[in-house]
């Protein structure tokens, strides 16, 4: 096991460091390439994703891109297969049988899934419509206590967590790692992460599935402290991420960030034209700060066959008070057609009539 901030590997009484499996990155002269156990030479025609394949993952480019953006080095920084695998990681490297993880309830559903399989004994803190529970998380820390992990904005109710929050508690506990999770952060009102990794003991977790909108390449990254980061590195193989996938994110990062946050700048304002009409429709929602929505419809069931009717899905989370997440389009044509489609879908929980159109 992983005991706080002390990546060592334990079994039994006996200890030993566990170095995370490296390639040297080749000097530009190598033009024969016979040090790996690939073919060093194509030996078929082949197209550029082809040619990608055809060698294993270098992420060296990549991450030193990543910790230029965020003011560090690419040492503080693991790419990995979506942010989930870096959850998983974080999961097997500080968590045993013999440790406790705090979490908030709701939140992403495969963080306490990684941590049942660390075997874990899990406290959830419910944080749902209410302020965020800094001092129920407090009192919920025990000399056991190996990870606090939370996300901001929350999945699925949109809310973020004060930085102050997460800043005191860093500074209240720091022999315990705090994950925070920011896969939606493009879409909030504020980036903490710089501000974040001044703490050694936060390790922050981020995306290209949704702002970036490329779940398709199963690219997220953690940052944090070198000797945390290695230690990441050494809980799984080194190899998670495909090459084709690096060379897109790499090809086309710099082209990609200004039309990223043109769509988390129209995702912010078709969010609050939503919230606008939700609260003259009178459907009780969450405030969010990503790019959903979590509603609470009074007739949920009569509200979901309305909007099916008009092609429109939800997420249904039936032990949320019958909540119902809604994902905003990003789509000009397509908000005007969701905001008639809500209206009849009012109509329809007035008169438990389903439109017909």
């Amino acid at each position: 096991m992983i005991t706080k901030n002390n990546p060592v590997m334990t079994r039994g009484n006996q200890k030993s460091s566990i170095e995370p499996y490296a390639v040297k990155a080749r000097e530009p002269w190598v033009r024969m390439p016979l040090d790996g156990t690939e073919p060093p030479f194509p030996y078929r025609a082949s197209t550029p994703l082809e040619d990608a394949s055809s060698r294993y993952p270098q992420m060296n480019r990549l991450s030193r891109m990543i910790g230029v953006q965020f003011g560090c080095s690419s040492d503080n920084v693991i790419i990995t297969a979506g942010a989930d695998e870096a959850l998983d990681r974080i999961c097997r490297l500080f968590l045993s049988d013999q440790t406790e993880v705090v979490i908030t309830s709701p939140t992403f559903e495969m963080i306490k899934h990684y941590a049942v399989l660390s075997n874990a004994q899990i406290k959830e803190i419910e944080w749902f419509d209410n302020d965020f529970p800094s001092e129920n998380i407090a009192r919920n820390v025990t000399e056991n206590t190996s990870l606090i992990i939370l996300v901001s904005p929350n999945n699925p109710t949109g809310r973020t967590i004060p930085i102050e929050a997460i800043e005191q508690l860093a500074i209240r506990y720091p022999s315990i790692t705090m994950v925070i999770d920011l896969a939606y952060v493009e879409f909030a009102s504020y980036d903490p992460t710089i501000r974040l990794l001044a703490f050694r003991n936060i390790i922050v977790v981020r995306s290209f599935s949704k702002a970036w909108g490329l779940p398709g390449l199963r690219i997220g990254y953690a940052l944090g402290e070198r000797r945390t980061i290695d230690a990441m590195k050494a809980a799984g193989g080194p190899y998670s991420v495909a090459q084709p996938s690096i060379e897109f994110i790499v090809n086309n990062y710099e082209a990609m960030r200004p039309l990223m946050r043109e769509y988390s700048h129209r995702i912010a304002n078709e969010r609050a034209e939503l919230e606008r009409l939700l609260r003259k429709l009178e459907i009780r929602y969450l405030p969010s700060e990503s790019n959903f929505i979590l509603l609470l419809p009074q007739k949920p069931l009569v509200f979901d066959n309305a909007l099916r009717s008009f092609g429109i899905a939800t997420r249904a989370f039936e032990k949320l008070q019958q909540a119902r997440r809604l994902t905003l389009p990003g789509n000009g044509e397509a908000f005007r057609k969701l905001a008639y489609a809500l209206r009849e879908a009012v109509l329809a929980m007035k008169n438990n009539i389903i439109p017909i159109h």
